[in-house]
């Protein structure tokens, strides 16, 4: 309960001041009244000399009535003295001087000056009352505006500490509604949000029945609706007739009986924020309430300022929080890198932190491969069903993956229901419903994705794409870091194995072990499940000099014809390479094929400029053998080249010392190291002799070993 102050003691100087206002207006009026009738009634009464001196004596009463009535008693008596001066001097003989020469005129003249001043008394004592009325009406006025002025500020108070103590958005506007509605004797308060597109959201209203506009609940206001006037003119506004009043929300009110309204609008910080509206069912609002309705406007603009300002600050705070834990986990992830730990523990590391930081429920990386499919290189789930490591999917339809693929920039999906493809049926299968991917590129190519997906149904944050570059970043950084090892490591292993090549072939070790050390010194570098090296003969076919693997015999010959590497060699003189075996033809491809080859690469083996036979890799496996196969092949054969020709030379040397005619050249002595039990299939058989006769096996020599750890 509020106190309203004490209204005597509060009126009093106001009703003084009143008073003594009155009272010099009306002597200043009284007295300007009777210099001015005095002297023309004067005037007319010498001029038109017709009258008795009882006519002129009555008439001077009754102007100095006039001004008794006009200034009250001070004024009346002053003009009953100049009235009877004025009688004696212009019509009571001797005219002209003030001698009263008759007893009878002195008699006539105290008269009208008793008489004069009794009835100034009694016109005085009629506008004393008159004046104590003006006075208690007055004073009436003022204790109703001092009763509302107190209730006004009492409702500012109220809503000033409300705002002062942060009280939420929802409370302070149902308090501000109820106090202006009740300072205003409003039958309904309103209070709305302007929003972007021009309609408007009520926050809150009070009053009767407040359930008819529910809150929460969006209008489109049209003039002359106060509210629609307000928020288009930033400017108070008012409705005296809600009979025409347009559109839904004015249908509405008219159902509620409000007859007249008042809004003023709310700007927070120079901007529009919104309105506050009363109504009424009952007559129409004063003059003056659209300024007492923006004093409670300042507040409410106040109010939502501080809101405003706290929620950026906590937004600020949580900006800050959310940087704290982006760069610890950048900072995680980079040791990871610096570490050189191997490429599937830094990935795993770096998509389990993306999901976590995220708060998202999927998180996954994916490798693109050169056949158009992606392959899983690390999965994280907060729960529910997850992509497997090493999982492999094609491309197509409208999803994430499929879009960052064709254009090599992020790419996010806020509603798979609406998307489609093998990779948005695994996303909808694992219950997301939003998701964002952002390319992973190595040395200027695209290499992967990384994707984070949400079974929210709202999408993920617009920061998201932005957030995951920098451990894209990271992730790419490590890839090109492993790749560079791998490939420095793979150099070194290269260099090795070419140098022990090497010293075998200084060494003059027998053709047929060269040729043993360089089918497997190549096949285990390339990673290759097989490995060969074949003759090719004047026959037509080639013949297995060399075996490392799962692979033909040593001396197995085989035809040329069809689509196949051997061939391919033998026709062009150039590297020729298989990548589908599905597609090759031929006696050599339909063998590569019973031994499950999926891929191959033969290089050439040319000997002082002429070619003289293949050597070949394959794989099992699904993809192709490498881009760099050729040239790494290249080396090993270059030193076989070398090797047939220094045995040769040798051969040639040996063979003249001994004076033979015959000479038996490398291609001899290999022949010699060739074993003739070749399996028997007649899908090996395509030639029926040999350039050079075939004597036969020798004996076993110690297959070759490389060094150890290889």
């Amino acid at each position: 309960m509020h106190t309203v102050p004490r209204e005597p003691a509060a009126s009093r100087p106001r009703l003084s001041a009143f008073r003594a206002e009155l009272s010099r207006r009306r002597w200043v009026t009284g007295t300007l009244t009777g210099l001015v009738v005095l002297p023309l009634l004067t005037l007319g009464l010498t001029r038109f000399d017709v009258l008795n001196l009882s006519s002129q004596t009555l008439l001077y009463l009754l102007a100095v009535m006039i001004v008794a009535l006009v200034g009250g008693l001070v004024p009346a008596l002053a003009a009953a003295i100049a009235a009877a001066v004025l009688l004696d001097h212009y019509f009571i003989p001797p005219l002209g001087d003030f001698d009263v020469t008759d007893s009878r005129n002195v008699v006539t003249l105290v008269s009208f000056v008793l008489i004069a001043a009794a009835a100034s008394a009694v016109v005085g004592l009629g506008a004393r009352r008159r004046e104590a009325e003006a006075l208690a009406t007055a004073h009436a006025e003022s204790s109703a505006e001092l009763r509302v002025l107190a209730e006004e500020q009492a409702a500012l108070r109220r809503v000033a500490t409300l705002v002062a103590r942060g009280a939420t958005a929802t409370e302070m506007f149902a308090a501000v509604a109820q106090e202006v509605g009740s300072v205003l004797g409003a039958d309904a308060t309103t209070i709305v949000r302007l929003d972007p597109d021009g309609a408007v959201t009520v926050l809150t209203r009070v009053g009767d029945t407040p359930d008819a506009i529910p809150i929460g609940s969006r209008w489109t206001l049209e003039p002359p609706l106060p509210l629609a006037v307000a928020l288009r003119t930033a400017s108070p506004a008012r409705l005296d007739d809600y009979s025409q009043a347009p559109g839904a929300y004015g249908e509405r009110v008219r159902q509620l009986g409000i007859q007249a309204a008042v809004a003023a609008p709310i700007v927070v910080e120079g901007r529009l924020w919104g309105a506050i509206a009363v109504g009424t069912r009952h007559g129409f609002f004063g003059a003056e309430t659209e300024e007492r309705m923006a004093a409670f406007t300042e507040l409410i603009a106040t109010a939502i300022a501080n809101a405003e300002g706290r929620a950026q600050l906590e937004e600020s705070r949580g900006e800050l929080s959310r940087l704290a834990e982006e760069q610890a986990a950048l900072r995680r992830v980079a040791t990871l890198v610096a570490r050189g730990l191997p490429p599937a523990e830094v990935v795993a590391a770096v998509t389990e932190e993306v999901g976590r930081l995220l708060r998202v429920s999927h998180a996954t990386m994916s490798r693109y491969e050169p056949d158009g499919t992606r392959v899983v290189t690390a999965s994280w789930t907060s729960g529910g069903l997850s992509q497997r490591v090493g999982d492999r999917a094609s491309h197509g339809g409208r999803n994430v993956a499929t879009l960052l693929y064709q254009t090599g920039r992020p790419a996010r999906i806020d509603d798979y229901d609406d998307a489609s493809g093998p990779a948005a049926e695994a996303a909808r299968e694992s219950g997301i419903r939003a998701a964002v991917g952002v390319p992973i590129s190595v040395d200027g190519r695209l290499w992967g994705v990384m994707f984070v997906g949400s079974t929210r149904q709202e999408p993920l944050p617009a920061d998201t794409e932005t957030r995951l570059a920098g451990f894209t970043e990271l992730i790419a950084t490590a890839v090109a870091n492993a790749q560079a090892r791998m490939e420095l490591r793979g150099f070194a292993d290269e260099q090795a194995a070419l140098h022990r090549v090497a010293t075998l072939v200084a060494r003059a070790a027998r053709p047929e072990e060269v040729l043993a050390a360089v089918t497997e010194e190549a096949a285990r570098l390339l990673g290759t499940h097989h490995g060969s090296m074949s003759r090719f003969e004047p026959d037509g076919a080639t013949r297995v000099a060399a075996a490392w693997g799962n692979t033909l015999p040593i001396g197995t010959r085989v035809g040329f014809g069809g689509r196949n590497v051997n061939t391919l060699v033998f026709q062009t003189g150039r590297p020729a390479r298989i990548d589908n075996y599905d597609e090759a033809s031929g006696a050599a491809a339909e063998g590569a094929r019973k031994l499950g080859i999926r891929a191959s690469v033969g290089v050439p083996i040319s000997v002082d400029g002429r070619l003289w036979g293949v050597m070949f890799v394959a794989s099992t496996r699904q993809k192709p053998l490498p881009a760099d196969t050729e040239a790494r092949l290249a080396g090993f054969t270059e030193l076989i080249g070398t090797a047939i020709a220094n045995a040769e030379a040798q051969a040639a040397l040996t063979d003249s010392r001994r004076g033979s005619s015959s000479p038996l050249t490398l291609p001899g002595a290999v022949s010699n190291a060739i074993c003739t039990t070749a399996p028997s299939n007649d899908w090996l058989r395509s030639a029926s002799s040999c350039a050079w006769p075939t004597p036969p096996c020798p004996p076993s020599y110690p297959s070759y070993r490389p060094r150890s750890g290889r």
